[in-house]
C-alpha cells in the first residue's frame, strides 16, 4: 500500500454556530426542567414555602414521604429525575456555560444575531442555575432534596 494513501488531512475549520449552542440550550433546559419538576414544584406543592427554611433543611419534612414520591411510580420517577439532575446536572450546566462563553469569544465580531441570542441565552441560564444553587435559598433546598 502506498504511503500517500495516509496523507495528512488538514484540520477542519470548525466554529460554533447557533445550531451548536442549541444543543447546549436543550441540555440546560432539560436539567433545569427536571430540577424544577422534581425539587421545586414538590417544595411548593407540599406547602413547605410557608415553613421556615431552617426546619426544611434540618430534615423536619422528608421528601420521600411527600408528594410526588407517594403518588406511585410516576412520582418516584419524577423525584429520581430531579435528584439525578440536582446531583449530576449542575457540573454539566456549568461546563456548557463555560464552553459557550469560550465559543462566543472565539467568534467575536463574526457571530450572527442568532449565534449571539442563543449563546447568550445559554450563558444566562447556566449562570442563573449555578447562582441559585449557591444562594442562601438554594443551599437549604439542595440539602432538603437530598435528605
Amino acid at each position: 500500500m502506498p504511503l500517500s494513501m495516509y496523507a495528512e488531512v488538514p484540520p477542519a475549520d470548525w466554529r460554533p454556530t447557533w445550531r451548536t449552542y442549541t444543543v447546549g440550550l436543550a441540555l440546560v433546559l432539560l436539567v433545569v426542567g427536571t430540577v424544577v419538576a422534581g425539587v421545586l414544584v414538590p417544595y411548593s406543592a407540599n406547602g413547605l414555602h410557608r415553613v421556615p427554611l431552617g426546619e426544611v433543611a434540618n430534615g423536619a419534612y422528608d421528601p420521600k414521604d411527600l408528594w410526588p414520591s407517594t403518588s406511585g411510580p410516576t412520582g418516584a420517577l419524577v423525584r429520581t429525575a430531579g435528584l439525578l439532575s440536582l446531583l449530576f446536572g449542575w457540573p454539566v450546566v456549568a461546563l456548557i456555560g463555560v464552553v459557550t462563553v469560550l465559543g462566543l469569544w472565539q467568534r467575536r465580531g463574526h457571530s450572527g444575531r442568532a449565534d449571539l441570542v442563543v449563546g447568550v441565552t445559554v450563558v444566562v441560564l447556566a449562570a442563573a442555575h449555578s447562582a441559585f444553587w449557591l444562594s442562601p435559598w438554594g443551599q437549604p433546598l439542595f440539602t432538603w432534596a437530598l435528605d
